[in-house]
């Protein structure tokens, strides 16, 4: 039995550990990524403005109407910026759902779920909680024979 019960313990040991690797990839990739988007939309954008800008000087020497015409340029780059921030923006959401989504089932992994076990007698919450820890501890202690402690229980 004792066997057993550390085959249990070392296999969600191992689901923990396979777990916290998996979300600490999912992160660094997160990361990672948040990263490249931001050096690509101020690359994209310094590199895009600066051009238009020496563009418009030169323009201007000959032409002589520099105000409308930085006006616009700047107009139209600010139109671009707002859409790539937007995308941006949207791998960021999209990546932080993601990451959600795992810790969540992080969180979730060693849960175990027990049916058509009595309902606690009394209505006060923590009187429940407190029924409910103790019928867990008595099942995993005494009949499983799966030895834990109440700090055991989340």
């Amino acid at each position: 039995m004792k066997n057993l019960s550390q085959k249990i313990e070392d296999g969600i040991k191992q689901c923990k550990d396979d777990l916290n690797n998996h979300i600490n990839s999912v992160q660094k990739e997160t990361q990672s990524e948040i990263e490249k988007m931001n050096k690509v939309v101020e690359s994209n954008v310094d590199r895009d403005f600066v051009d238009k800008a020496v563009h418009l000087c030169t323009e201007t020497i000959t032409e002589g109407t520099y105000a409308s015409k930085i006006k616009s340029e700047v107009d139209q780059h600010l139109i671009g910026m707002d859409s790539q921030i937007s995308i941006a923006n949207d791998k960021i959401d999209e990546v932080r759902k993601k990451t959600i989504i795992e810790q969540d089932r992080g969180n979730r992994i060693s849960n175990i779920i027990l049916y058509s076990v009595q309902e606690a007698t009394t209505t006060d919450h923590d009187e429940r909680w407190k029924e409910d820890r103790e019928f867990c501890l008595v099942l995993f202690n005494k009949i499983l024979r799966v030895p834990i402690v109440e700090e055991d229980i989340k």
